[in-house]
């Protein structure tokens, strides 16, 4: 099970799974669209390569 956040204001708007969703918070009225694709990418356990080799 996923917790979906306001991309916004960070609220949580809805627990669960789910292949495409779109949702409106209804704390700051931002319209938050998420598939598969989006949450994999946003997803916190996966690595980013930001490293940088200092010469």
């Amino acid at each position: 099970m996923k917790l979906i956040n306001c991309r916004s204001c960070g609220r949580l708007l809805a627990k669960g799974s789910f292949t495409t969703l779109e949702i409106k918070c209804p704390r700051c009225k931002t319209m938050n669209f998420m598939s598969i694709t989006n949450a994999l990418l946003d997803c916190p356990e996966q690595p980013k390569s930001k490293s940088k080799q200092v010469v």
